[in-house]
């Protein structure tokens, strides 16, 4: 993600959830070395601050469930119906 980014870009926040991972030794490596990332670990048990958990148990159980999809466009009307 960092070669994404515009260079002119400071800051760079960071969202994170709270699994183990996100504080292993590599991932706290890489943080050392790219200051301009900051990275926000969600509280332990939070669901609110995840807004996009709502919306993928929306999509499940409402427009998702039960069907396939042969291309991308197919899904894009199935979520907008």
């Amino acid at each position: 993600m960092e070669a994404w980014l515009d260079p002119a870009v400071g800051r760079v926040y960071a969202v994170l959830d709270n699994r183990r991972a996100r504080r292993a030794r590599d991932a706290l490596l890489w943080a050392t070395t790219h200051p301009r990332w900051e990275f926000v670990v969600q509280p332990k048990y939070a669901v609110s601050p995840n807004l996009i958990e709502p919306w993928r148990k929306v999509l499940r159980s409402l427009a998702l469930k039960a069907r396939r999809f042969a291309t991308w466009d197919e899904v894009c009307r199935a979520v907008a119906a």
